[in-house]
């Protein structure tokens, strides 16, 4: 409903009545901001080289709605190369991006097994304007990292 405050307000009242608009749907109430106990989801947003641990609860699900963050402005594939083109972390190769994903998808990897994350989501999966946390270029010509080696990176997830 809420994602990071943007027009936030009345959480709980707007989730009860979005849930019972339809009972059999989750409702994830605010994503990554003021946590107000309402909806399904308790969601946080960590942008840090190493993922922050949600904090377990015992009535909703625990997920990371946001992270990652990886910044690298590939040249002759930005938006605009006269602007900052940023990354909560910017980096300038693909082997130094690669080891930053797999040091942050390992945490990710840890908080499924060993404190119940139930779900998390990785931004961006384009770079869009300024912005160069994609997985893929603005232009969507240049894959950041390989397919197969998110296949072997996210594997751990599958056993």
């Amino acid at each position: 409903m809420h994602n990071e405050g943007w027009g936030q307000y009345d959480n709980k009242r707007l989730a009860d009545w979005v849930k019972a608009m339809d009972p059999s749907r989750t409702v994830n109430a605010s994503s990554g901001w003021n946590d107000l106990g309402a909806g399904d989801f308790y969601d946080i947003h960590t942008y840090q080289e190493e993922p922050n641990a949600p904090a377990p609860k015992t009535d909703r699900v625990v997920v990371i709605g946001e992270f990652g963050g990886i910044g690298w402005p590939v040249q002759g594939h930005l938006w605009n190369p006269e602007m900052r083109n940023w990354g909560y972390q910017t980096y300038q190769s693909a082997d130094v991006v690669q080891k930053a994903y797999e040091k942050k998808y390992a945490k990710i990897v840890e908080y499924y097994q060993k404190q119940a994350l139930s779900a998390a989501v990785y931004t961006q999966t384009t770079d869009v304007e300024g912005e160069v946390n994609g997985l893929l270029t603005y232009d969507r010509e240049v894959i950041k990292i390989p397919i197969e080696t998110l296949q072997k990176i996210h594997a751990p997830l599958f056993k």
